[in-house]
Formats: structure tokens, sequence, C-alpha cells
């Protein structure tokens, strides 16, 4: 009877053990691994500063040179990636590598490739007691789903796009029809009028800077100041306060996260460009939509790869439109060009975007 009441009970168990999902995921980054590694660097510098001044300024190097390579270390483990698992059981849901998340609430939002802010696919936000969890779902385009989360460079770990249907169901939210097609464009960062853009503050404070140099060299107020022992002051701080503005504002644009400017959607007799941020939509038939497909690379340390780029010709108007992927590429030989896209298109959108535009035999 004991042994026959023991079974029930593990029978119990084991059927409720199968009943809460359980996802294995990657996981790439891990920041508490590299912070732990700056605090023994830091550490190591300040027992340094504290040798040097005394007896020990022998090893004082070699205790700095530690913590460097200490931090070093730490810094490439942090990055290896690794497989992780979550279980998600009613609202709470428990990572293998910290804390569990309880009455967790659940928004879903677009994760974006860090530097260029093109969408490489879907990030699911839980947030509860116990923190927030970004998980990332590669490759997907997100639709059927309402898109309420803000956009994000960084996940706390992926999934692949096979397992974002279960993910999403086993907290709750269901796919709904898919809406008419719409193809967000992003304004590029990697071409010349998007780097000029990104160092404005920087160049601005810099012409700053020159002006006032100029100012006090060549002015009877601006000798003065030199001569004053204040005004020498008043000078450095003015200096170097329009420079830290510079880099403060080149930080704080750099952290934000660019959102779509232009959308494309596909009518049957015409092409609707809209511009999000005016709300303002223009129309162009497909008799003067042409297409001309390029290849353009993209070289870096990590080597040389090619992006598949449209002209987009629009009447009177061209859009240069690309997708940051090493996965995408135009079948055959396409001609090369050196010019960068001015607009980028999100991987699994682009396909898309491909596929509606021969639809309409533009390709």
């Amino acid at each position: 009877m004991f042994e026959e009441v023991t079974s029930d009970i593990e029978g119990v168990f084991y059927n409720m053990s199968r009943t809460v999902p359980r996802f294995a995921a990657r996981r790439s980054y891990r920041p508490r691994a590299m912070f732990a590694g700056l605090g023994f660097m830091l550490a190591c510098l300040a027992v340094s500063a504290v040798l040097a001044t005394g007896e020990g300024a022998s090893i004082a190097p070699y205790v700095a040179g530690a913590g460097a390579l200490v931090y070093f270390i730490a810094t490439i483990a942090a990055m290896i990636p690794q497989t992780v698992t979550f279980e998600i059981a009613g609202t709470t849901v428990t990572p293998s590598w910290r804390g569990p998340i309880s009455g967790a609430s659940i928004e879903v939002g677009s994760w974006v490739a860090p530097g260029v802010d093109a969408s490489i696919g879907l990030a699911v936000y839980v947030r509860g007691a116990g923190g927030t969890l970004r998980i990332g779902l590669d490759g997907h385009d997100g639709e059927g789903y309402a898109m309420r989360g803000k956009p994000t460079r960084v996940v706390d770990c992926t999934l692949p796009k096979t397992e974002a249907a279960d993910l999403l169901a086993a907290f709750g939210i269901e796919r709904g029809p898919a809406g008419p097609l719409a193809i967000p464009l992003l304004r590029s960062t990697q071409s010349f009028g998007g780097v000029a853009r990104g160092m404005a503050p920087w160049l601005i404070s810099i012409t700053l800077l020159g002006v006032f140099g100029i100012v006090v060299g060549n002015t009877e107020w601006g000798e003065q100041m030199l001569k004053s022992p204040h005004g020498q002051l008043v000078m450095v701080i003015v200096c170097g306060g329009l420079a830290l503005a510079g880099v403060v504002m080149m930080i704080v644009r750099g952290r934000r996260v660019k959102t779509p400017e232009l959308e494309l959607r596909f009518d049957d007799d015409a092409l609707r460009i809209t511009d999000v941020r005016r709300g303002t939509a223009t129309q162009v038939p497909w008799s003067s939509v042409t297409i001309e497909k390029l290849k353009y690379s993209v070289s870096s340390r990590m080597g040389t790869f090619s992006m598949p780029l449209m002209v987009l010709g629009l009447g009177d108007r061209t859009l240069r439109i690309g997708a940051w992927d090493t996965g995408l590429a135009w079948p055959g030989a396409p001609a090369s060009t050196w010019r960068a896209p001015h607009w980028l298109v999100g991987a699994a959108k682009w396909p898309k975007l491909v596929d509606a535009l021969k639809r309409h035999n533009r390709m």
C-alpha cells in the first residue's frame, strides 16, 4: 500500500514537471563576469598606487598588470556563449542563471542590431518582482503580435525563430492575423551623412572652441583675460565644459535607439511611401517604380562581407536601401558600389520586400 501511494505521488510530480514549459536558450553575454573583472582591476590599481608611494614601489607595476590581465580574461569569458534554461510556471519565470521573476508582465518589442539599429528579431520583456528578463527571438519579423515594448540592442538570452510560437503561447500571447505588409525604413548610420550626423555634437563643440580661441587671441578682452589668473581659470572651465558637453551629447545620442522614419506599403496600383514622423504619404504608380540591384562590401577587423543593396527609383526620388545581414545576398553577380545605403531594412523584412516587388513585376 505504501509503495502504491509513493508511486502515485511520484507520478503526480512527474506530470506537474511535464506541464511546466522549459526552454533551452543561448546566452552570449554575461555582464557580471566582466564587472567582477573590472572591480578586481580597480582594486589592483588602488593597491599598486599605495605600494608606489611606499616601500613596495618595485612590485606596484606587477600588481597593476595582474589586475589588467584578470580584467582581460574576464571580458573574454563574459562573451563565451553558453546554453541556459528558463522555466515558465504561471506568472513566475525562473532562469537558470539568476533568481526567479514573479508576477511577471509580458511585452513584445523589436530586437535591433547594435550600431545600425536595424531589426534582427523580437525582444520579449519579462518584468516583475525580481527584475527584468529580455529574451531575443532571432529572425522573427513580429507580424501578428502587438509591439508595445521599446526597441532594445541587448537581450539576456536568445531562442531561434522556430520556438517563438511556443514561447509566446506559454506566456499567453497569441498571434493575431497579419495585417497589410509594411516595410519600415531606418536611416543608416554607416553612410557619410549618417556618420556626420552622429558626430555633429562633437563637431559643434570643436567649432565653438575654435571661435572662442580666435576671440580670445585677437581681442583686447581676450588679452586681459589671459593676463588674469581668474581669467585663465575661466578659459579652462569654458574649454573643458564645451569639450565635455560634446562628448556627453555623442554618448546620449549613441545610446538612443533610432526608430524608422519611412514606411513602404504595397497597394494594387501604387507604392505608398509614408513619412512616419510627419504623418504624410506619397503614392507612386507602379509604372514609375524602377529597381537596380547592387552589392555593397563592408570591411572590418572581422573580415569583409557583402550586403544586398537596391536603388529604388520613385519617379523624381531615389532611395538607396540595404539589409545589414551577412546571410542575405542577391543571386548571380550584381555590380558593386562604393556608396553605402542611405536606408536599412531589417533582415527578417528584406525577403518580404523583395517578394512584394516581384509580385508587382518590378524585379
